[in-house]
């Protein structure tokens, strides 16, 4: 990762912002379609039918798209890297949990169970507003808000866990497919937004760890 006031830092962010912004767009785009396309139904579907065990191994993993878990996270990184980084990773947690309920108010999309009467809804009872998915989201913010201060397969092993959360939303019953990816966009958005104004340098780097 580039030094935050380098040019390809700049440019690698915007670049990454850009990238979300459109895919932001295109999945509200379809999800304020006036019928939820076959195609989406059929994926949503097959998904959901995971057996028991994958539903069960995914719950603790989409505990990381609570709002309760930027919070955590934030507080474990500002103690080793200062209170910057951690307060970026709290802010764009929080930002992208509390976006997420002004687009579902805004989209006013069902959840799945308003489309597919035999999904299998694993939490709550199903109703409610789909898009987005604030867990989902979530997820995705923290994980771009740590980029900075992990090495390559940090990162990766960040983006795989936000992208299970979504996953798990979607095994629950609770998220249709482009619920998910609009919510991974919208995350990532936070993220990078939330880097950029900061600035953020970790104060330490704990050796094996890249600094931003």
């Amino acid at each position: 990762m580039s030094r935050p006031h380098s040019p390809l830092y700049w440019r690698t962010h915007l670049a990454i912002l850009a990238g979300a912004a459109l895919v932001f767009f295109l999945a509200y785009i379809e999800a304020t379609r006036h019928a939820v396309p076959m195609w989406e139904l059929d994926v949503t579907d097959e998904i959901n039918e995971a057996p028991a065990w994958i539903a069960h191994a995914l719950w603790p993993i989409m505990q990381l798209g609570t709002v309760w878990a930027p919070i955590v996270i934030g507080i474990v990184v500002a103690a080793v890297y200062g209170p910057r980084r951690g307060a970026a990773v709290v802010i764009s947690g929080l930002s992208a949990w509390f976006l997420a309920k002004g687009v579902k108010h805004l989209v006013e999309r069902g959840r799945p169970l308003a489309y597919l009467p035999n999904i299998n809804v694993r939490e709550g009872n199903g109703g409610g507003l789909g898009f987005v998915s604030g867990h989902t989201a979530v997820a995705f913010a923290v994980a771009t808000a740590l980029l900075p201060i992990l090495p390559p397969k940090g990162r990766v092993v960040a983006y795989a866990l936000a992208t299970l959360v979504g996953l798990a939303r979607i095994v629950y019953g609770v998220h249709l497919v482009v619920d998910v990816i609009g919510g991974a966009a919208l995350g990532i958005m936070c993220g990078c937004v939330v880097d950029l104004l900061l600035k953020v340098v970790p104060s330490r780097s704990p050796s094996g760890l890249a600094s931003a």
